[in-house]
């Protein structure tokens, strides 16, 4: 792959960043490790379960005492995810000052200040891509063209971005061998 050295690069709004780090810091303090998670993705309504896990998924990586987890999840309400938090103290925080579908500016910049994503082939895969985030696909056994065949040799790094790593679900329904690639990537960070 060659890299163009002029290629115009996705920023984030640097005042905005700071104002997101600096809340973060304060709310979790400088030892933990930012993971923003997303686990839904939209598209056509048959590709939905495709492009789409449960929270239930992320269990092994709740577990994690130096990480903290970030939703940036678009179009999430606040009511399942505290459910849900309730449920597993998975403790995943909810930034409310950030809507992504309302301002995507806002989310760039908290995407950029989390040290690793893991996500569903969505939206976020993307905006991290672009921002160099070090990044985890989760890809389902469907996964569509985009992703390219699992038989390509560097089927487990993006084609699109060099700082997106993929882990590919192993059959429907499981993701354990995923996970544990999660699991591990968070542990390097």
């Amino acid at each position: 792959m060659a890299i163009i050295a002029d290629a115009p690069k996705l920023t984030t709004d640097l005042k905005t960043y700071e104002e997101l780090k600096s809340k973060y810091i304060r709310l979790f303090g400088q030892d933990k490790r930012l993971v923003g998670i997303s686990w839904f993705g939209g598209g056509r309504k048959d590709r939905i379960p495709n492009k789409s896990i449960s929270l239930d998924t992320f269990r092994p990586l709740f577990e994690m005492e130096n990480c903290q987890f970030i939703s940036l999840q678009y179009g999430v309400q606040q009511k399942h995810l505290d459910k849900f938090n309730a449920e597993s103290q998975a403790n995943i925080f909810v930034d409310d000052t950030v809507n992504p579908i309302k301002d995507m500016d806002r989310w760039m910049a908290q995407l950029e200040c989390c040290d690793h994503v893991i996500s569903i082939a969505n939206t976020t895969i993307h905006g991290a891509g672009w921002l160099d985030k070090p990044t985890l696909c989760l890809l389902s056994d469907k996964a569509d063209w985009r992703w390219l065949d699992r038989d390509v040799k560097s089927a487990d790094k993006s084609y699109w971005y060099p700082t997106v790593s993929i882990a590919h679900q192993a059959e429907e329904p499981n993701w354990t061998a995923a996970m544990d690639r999660a699991v591990i990537e968070c542990k390097r960070i």
